[in-house]
């Protein structure tokens, strides 16, 4: 009986240890760590209330209840959402950032960092290497309020691209893509000031006053420099 014991025992230990890394090791496909909350008041980050300090997940839903704010630092960039927003955390294959799903969001980058922000089907990054924020608000699934806070951005939708310089804002409409002839032109409002459309009109831009937003965003603006997060 001992002679045949020893060889079973031995050869269970060898399944255990054979078996143990296999445990120890994270689940594949497993959600990846992308940034950590700085601020949270009656927000949620994923299921959970958000609480300083904690990580946040790609794929985490970032919301924020009434008279709520929430800021998160996703490597070279942060991510501010006012009361009532919310967004979806994203690792995009040129970097970190967020698909805005409701409310208002703003996101600003350090010199030499970038974001990238989906929103209604369009795409806004920095259009340069320096240091940049842009204020994204979702009005409704065809139309966006764009704000360049702090250096130019680049608005993109299939191969049409816009650039809106520092400092300006627009009424993006968005635009079907079986929109009949003319639907551009019937889309802005008589007297609109300035009118940007692209080429194959899949959304126009209407120059409008857009107020910044969150005093901590404008501390957070005057210090970006290459070192700040």
């Amino acid at each position: 009986m001992r002679i045949i014991a020893k060889p079973l025992l031995a050869a269970l230990i060898s399944m255990a240890l054979v078996q143990a890394p296999v445990m120890a090791a994270p689940a594949a496909g497993a959600a990846s760590a992308l940034g950590v909350v700085l601020q949270a008041d009656h927000a949620d980050v994923g299921a959970t209330s958000a609480v300083i300090g904690s990580t946040v997940f790609a794929g985490d839903r970032l919301a924020t209840n009434e008279g709520g704010a929430l800021r998160v630092g996703l490597g070279t960039s942060q991510a501010y959402l006012t009361p009532h927003s919310s967004a979806m955390v994203q690792q995009f294959s040129d970097g970190l950032g967020a698909t805005l799903t409701g409310g208002t969001v703003v996101l600003t980058s350090v010199a030499g960092g970038t974001f990238r922000l989906s929103a209604d089907t369009a795409t806004i990054r920095p259009n340069t290497s320096g240091a940049t924020s842009a204020q994204v608000t979702m009005v409704s699934p065809s139309e966006l309020l764009l704000l360049a806070r702090k250096g130019s951005l680049e608005v993109s939708m299939d191969d049409d691209v816009k650039i809106v310089p520092e400092g300006a804002s627009y009424r993006m409409l968005i635009l079907p893509p079986d929109a009949p002839p003319g639907a551009a032109a019937a889309a802005v409002p008589p007297g609109s000031p300035s009118v940007l459309s692209a080429g194959r009109n899949r959304f126009i831009f209407i120059l409008v006053l857009l107020l910044a937003v969150g005093l901590t965003v404008g501390i957070v603006e005057a210090t970006l420099s290459p070192h700040k997060n």
